[in-house]
């Protein structure tokens, strides 16, 4: 994976310094619950414990300096194991909470928004729901949950998603998350229903709303919930979870196919309908776009990638086994070129989970005037604004992240009022970076290496002939190299060892036969379809059994 040293070192190249800025409330007290897995390092955290159970949690400053939760009036603190119990669960009333605690709406109303103190955006927001889903009061076989983030003009900007099926029934028993009498109580395991933790990205996030809707209703099918671990990065700078893997688009030379697994990186597949999606470098032909600042300028250092056919459309799976909990890519130079005069313009980062179902998603939404170069639109001057020179956050430079657990497929979609497809072709994206989630592959076993004396020689020197025998293992199956001191051996050779002070070599035919040298050491390494290797080293014993 990239070193943290080096990812800082490629967002400092790309968006100037990052400032890490520690949090002011709750992230002394706060456990590892209090942060979801796909958490990036430095946020704040709402500390719940601070008032009296039942106390009211809304209003400006009340649970943090920064956070003003607003809803039905009702909306309390809720502490573990106390009245009010906003739920009941086999641990007890209100379990899980961890030690920050929780909020809950004692109307049952459930709608809640989240603004903050004036000036003050959000780059990260994250609120775990508890036990939800145990209880079918709607009697409802579909059932979503949606964590929604808006700018300062009122555009969505990203998305995370809960979505699960069940039977009709009060108490469900059977569906896409299995039997929610286990699943949907507060024990459940992270990343059920009742244990869930929404977590959205985005730059210039100023308002959060809390959705629930079923197939016949557009509230909570379980009244009987809570939320807690509510978190979230003040907007001053852009921070990545602790594990983010970037992939280096240099693997391959500029023109040259990123399509495939293990392409560009041994855990990524990107796809394409065309199958025609190139690496780019900056400064380099081909051009997928052109700026001020040069020849598909940002992309320095990993450089990045775009289809060669305009087409854009570009699908995000991984190796088997492997899921990710974050995901992120950045667009280059988008909305300096209408070529279609569209009015309406909206690119969207779509994640899915093993399921088929929508975890999450991240989205960039503008207006323009119908002309082939905007000038007026909801994003400014577009000839500045769309250009990859401007600044972080606008069409021309734009972050897409999306957070949530077993995400195993991301699709970038773009579309306008006059129909699908990108409104401006000539566009690049880069800083594609996400956090493999658990554990990425199994163990490999290493590869069996034996030196077997065969004959020792006679005096003075120390040494002998010995048979080379090694053999790959099943986790890893495929031969990388095999030497000794560095001169290269086959299976079921033989060598002779001698040991002297200067180290020299006999090869014929392109088999060594004799080797002098002061010590030996025999590598075997070899490595799994995915390219991750594994070694084993042995020393020859120079007498014999």
């Amino acid at each position: 994976m990239f070193s943290k040293l080096v990812r800082n070192i490629i967002f400092i190249s790309l968006f100037g310094i990052i400032f890490f800025v520690m949090a002011e409330i709750g992230t002394a007290a706060a456990s590892s619950q209090a942060l979801p897995i796909n958490a990036p390092t430095a946020v704040s955290c709402a500390d719940f414990s601070i008032l009296t159970p039942g106390a009211s949690v809304e209003g400006l400053g009340t649970v943090h300096p920064d956070l003003n939760i607003t809803g039905s009036g009702n909306i309390v603190a809720i502490h573990g194991g106390q009245s009010p119990a906003a739920y009941g669960s086999s641990d007890g009333g209100n379990a899980n909470l961890g030690i920050l605690e929780g909020f809950s709406d004692l109307a049952k109303v459930h709608e809640y928004e989240f603004l903050f103190a004036p000036d003050v955006s959000v780059s990260y927001f994250s609120v775990r729901i508890l036990d939800f889903g145990d209880l079918n009061t709607v009697l409802a076989t579909e059932h979503s949950i949606s964590l929604q983030a808006y700018d300062s003009k009122g555009f969505l900007i990203t998305t995370s998603d809960l979505v699960f099926t069940s039977d009709a029934s009060a108490n469900p028993s059977t569906g896409s998350a299995g039997n929610l009498g286990v699943t949907g109580d507060a024990t459940a395991e992270r990343g059920e229903p009742g244990n869930f933790a929404f977590s959205v990205y985005g730059l210039g996030i100023t308002r959060l709303v809390i959705k629930f809707s079923t197939n016949n209703s557009e509230i909570a099918s379980d009244p009987n919930h809570g939320f807690a671990d509510l978190c979230f990065d003040v907007e001053d700078s852009v921070d990545f979870p602790e594990a983010t893997e970037c992939v280096d688009f240099n693997a391959v030379a500029p023109g040259s196919s990123v399509e495939g697994l293990g392409v560009v990186n041994q855990y990524l597949n990107i796809s394409s309908p065309s199958g025609n999606t190139i690496a780019l470098a900056e400064d380099v032909s081909p051009a997928a776009y052109g700026s001020p600042g040069g020849l598909n300028f940002g992309m320095d250092p990993l450089s990045g990638f775009a289809n060669a056919d305009k087409e854009h459309r570009y699908t995000f799976t991984f190796a088997p086994d492997v899921s990710v909990d974050f995901f992120t890519v950045r667009m280059l130079d988008y909305g300096d070129l209408n070529l279609i005069r569209a009015t309406d313009h909206n690119v969207t980062l779509e994640a899915y989970d093993s399921n088929g179902f929508l975890v999450s998603s991240s989205q960039l939404a503008f207006t323009t005037d119908a002309v082939f170069n905007p000038v007026s639109s909801s994003a400014g001057n577009l000839q500045i604004t769309g250009d990859a020179t401007a600044s972080i956050g606008n069409p021309g430079n734009y972050l897409f992240a999306v957070g949530g657990e077993n995400i195993v497929r991301l699709e970038l979609k773009y579309s306008t009022n006059l129909g699908e497809g990108a409104s401006d072709p000539n566009h690049g994206l880069a800083v594609l970076c996400f956090e493999p989630e658990g554990d990425t592959g199994q163990e490999l076993d290493p590869p069996t290496a034996e030196l077997t004396m065969l004959r020792p020689k006679t005096t003075p020197e120390v040494g002998g002939k010995f048979l080379v025998e090694y053999a790959c293992s099943e986790t890893a199956p495929n031969l990388v190299s095999a030497a000794i001191n560095g001169y290269d051996v086959a299976n079921g050779q033989e060598v002779n060892l001698v040991i002297r002070e200067h180290e020299s070599a006999r090869v014929v035919g392109g088999t060594l036969v004799w080797l002098f040298a002061p010590e030996f050491s025999m590598n075997v390494t070899c490595a799994d379809d995915l390219g991750n290797e594994v070694s084993t080293t042995v020393e020859p014993d120079f007498t014999l059994p």
